[in-house]
């Protein structure tokens, strides 16, 4: 897993297949991933300069 930009965490918060995924990032880990819907985020709470948060990327 490459380093998150903005934190430098590799770390991956896996959420089980009946688990929900946060609705906010943290950033705590570098990415947070669900297998079943092969959904990976960027656990970063920030905006870009269009105010998109880099979570809904």
């Amino acid at each position: 897993m490459p380093e998150n930009p903005f934190n430098n965490k590799t770390t991956l918060l896996m959420i089980a297949n009946d688990g929900s995924i946060p609705a906010e990032a943290t950033g705590e880990y570098g990415w947070i991933y669900q297998p079943k819907t092969r959904t990976i985020k960027l656990d970063w709470p920030g905006t870009d300069i269009d105010g998109i948060r880099y979570y809904d990327y």
